[in-house]
């Protein structure tokens, strides 16, 4: 087995290596559309034929159209304050932007999250990959389990 710290989207992943490729922890907001199409076509590459791409993701959409979801909050309380803010919903993009701020240095940064939704991340993956089933692990948390096509 081997590891290897590198940008998924620069490594080569080879050619019909894999057996199974997962993306966990719901780090699929943090891919624009584009960079998750680039990826698709990557791990499309680089799986064996007739095996699976697990995709674990949040449904932004739920979330962020919930009106339980906080327009600001804190996200952590030590051993620092760290508070983030809504700034913008940009539809065009399908993405929101949060002001995250560290109340006891004063930095901010400007944090951008991708919205996807169930429909969003099957359209995303049509041609290459076949939807087996789609799992419902919460409220707005999803995992997508895709054949090679």
């Amino acid at each position: 087995m081997t590891f290897a710290q590198a940008d998924v989207l620069v490594y080569d992943l080879g050619t019909d290596d894999y057996d199974l490729v997962a993306l966990l922890g719901s780090t699929l907001s943090d891919f624009s559309l584009e960079s998750f199409l680039l990826l698709s076509r990557k791990v499309h590459k680089a799986l064996k034929q007739g095996v699976r791409f697990i995709v674990h993701y949040i449904d932004g959409l739920s979330q962020f159209i919930s009106t339980d979801y906080p327009r600001e909050a804190v996200r952590k309380e030590e051993p620092q304050r760290i508070t983030r803010r809504f700034k913008e919903y940009k539809p065009e993009e399908a993405s929101f932007t949060e002001i995250c701020s560290n109340q006891a240095t004063g930095e901010t940064c400007q944090y951008t999250s991708d919205i996807y939704s169930p429909p969003f991340v099957c359209l995303s993956l049509r041609g290459q990959f076949e939807r087996e089933r789609s799992v419902r692990l919460s409220e707005s948390s999803y995992l997508g389990i895709f054949l090679k096509a």
